[in-house]
């Protein structure tokens, strides 16, 4: 058959498939009409044919050697037209594809999530920093999240910065904050009417009374009111 040669086997089942629709088009075009060019009626053997060769779509599609012009042919062959139904605000949208054989479908799709989407931490993550942050501080959230093979949305480990930065980003309080009973040295400075360097300096003294609940944390003072005058009385 003359429509079957071509240099590349590609091109072979391009100009197959073109032809059939082209004749297809046509049949559409000239039915009830005095148009001089019969109406194409495939052999079986030309049915034939077009089955074995348009079965190797997938596999010119994927050929290496394909070009995107032969690529584009072969979508402008086989495809009539697409709607694409999206609304906005929702992740998910649907391409409706008629096929130029009378089929049709629909295909359900995600819209590309943006960049920040994709680095998110997911809640179930921000709900478990907050349970944990109530009972542990940052490193023993890190090491929980270690035995536990807990990583990241983007496959990273996480890290004390990545920890704060979630308890940061969500106003989650660390255990610190969370269980602290004393005035902070800001606050016992403020009482106090002197700075924080003095606050330091008579925490060192003794006098001024403070604790740490753990090793590295901040300095924790209790101070009532009749603490607070005593101390002024002292300080002056």
């Amino acid at each position: 058959m003359p429509w079957l040669s071509a240099k590349t086997p590609n091109q072979n089942v391009i100009n197959l498939i073109f032809l059939y629709y082209r004749k297809n088009s046509l049949n559409s075009l000239t039915a009830g009409t005095a148009y001089d060019e019969p109406i194409w009626n495939p052999t079986e053997s030309e049915k034939e044919d077009i089955l074995r060769l348009a079965q190797q779509i997938p596999v010119v599609w994927k050929s290496k050697t394909s070009t995107p012009s032969q690529k584009k042919r072969i979508v402008r062959i086989l495809i009539e037209d697409v709607t694409v139904m999206a609304e906005p605000g929702k992740a998910e949208f649907f391409i409706g594809i008629r096929y130029r054989s009378g089929f049709s479908e629909t295909l359900p799709l995600k819209k590309p999530q943006k960049r920040y989407d994709e680095v998110r931490h997911a809640e179930s993550t921000i709900s478990l920093i907050r349970n944990l942050s109530a009972t542990m501080d940052d490193s023993e959230i890190l090491s929980y999240l270690k035995q536990n093979r807990i990583i990241t949305k983007t496959g990273s480990e996480f890290t004390i910065s990545s920890i704060k930065w979630i308890r940061y980003k969500h106003k989650i309080p660390n255990l610190y904050e969370s269980t602290r009973k004393g005035l902070t040295v800001r606050e016992a400075a403020d009482v106090l009417g002197i700075s924080s360097g003095k606050v330091y300096y008579y925490i060192d003294k003794g006098i001024i009374p403070a604790i740490k609940q753990r090793p590295g944390w901040p300095w924790e003072i209790s101070l009532d009111t009749n603490q607070a005058d005593a101390l002024k009385k002292i300080l002056q």
